[in-house]
Order: C-alpha cells, then sequence, then structure tokens
C-alpha cells in the first residue's frame, strides 16, 4: 500500500487501482483513458440490477458504485477474489466455480443497451485465451 492505494493490476489501456474511500469503504478504481468507462459502468448496473448482480447469493459481480467521465474511472466495491485470466487452472474446484458463474451469468435476466455479433464475441474469447495461454 503506498499513500492509500495499491495497483492491483494492469493491462492494456487499462489499470486497477485498490483504494478506500473517505468513510473507509475498500473499492476498485479502473481507468479507462480510451473512453469506454462510460458503457462498462452502464453494463455493470444492467448486472447489478439482474438476477447475476445484488439479488444472486452471492452477487455474482463487485457492486458498482459511480463513473468519473472526467478522468475516465470506474469505481466499484473491493471484492475477494482473482480474476479469471488469473486462475489455476490445475485447481479443479476454482474452475467448476468459475464455470457455475459464468454460466449463471449467460442465464442471468440482464439486458445490455448493445450486443455483440458473434464475430467479435469470437474475436474477444480469442483474445483473452491467448492472456490465459501466456499465464499457464
Amino acid at each position: 500500500m503506498t499513500d492509500g492505494w495499491t495497483l492491483l493490476d494492469s493491462h492494456g489501456d487499462r489499470v486497477s487501482l485498490s483504494l478506500a474511500t473517505r468513510t473507509g469503504v475498500p473499492v476498485v478504481a479502473k481507468l479507462y483513458p480510451s473512453g469506454e468507462g462510460e458503457a462498462a459502468y452502464a453494463n455493470m448496473q444492467e448486472l447489478w440490477r439482474s438476477s447475476f448482480g445484488e439479488r444472486g447469493r452471492p452477487p455474482g459481480l463487485p457492486r458498482p458504485i459511480d463513473y468519473l467521465p472526467d478522468i475516465g474511472v470506474l469505481v466499484m466495491e473491493r471484492v475477494e477474489g482473482r480474476p479469471l485470466a488469473g486462475l489455476d487452472l490445475s485447481n479443479r474446484a476454482l474452475v467448476e466455480g468459475a464455470t457455475r458463474l459464468v454460466a449463471s451469468l449467460h442465464r442471468c435476466d440482464a439486458r445490455p443497451r448493445t450486443r455483440r455479433d458473434w464475430t467479435r464475441i469470437v474475436r474477444s474469447v480469442a483474445r483473452k485465451a491467448d492472456r490465459v495461454a501466456g499465464i499457464v
């Protein structure tokens, strides 16, 4: 921890910082310099209001708190856990839990404002698979 913050992750054009609010609530601030933060925040809000979010036990994502457009920062609650890309693929229980979480995301009643076509989804999955392959 340095001056009240910790660098959690940095990949591509995004940096994630672990912070605490003035009242001591632990949060994560994700910097979106490319202007994608507003859409990410809107999607998180939609998911939070769905069966995947606040109604889920436990919720499937951190609660979105705010988006600060002036500086391109999305603020969300800090939760315990690791990103999927950092998952130990040799740990069967972790992989099964992650699989259940992804399945619950796809079953939820959230309706995002924009939907990607299958070609964009396949490209995104391929990029993520390359990242995961670089880790293991």
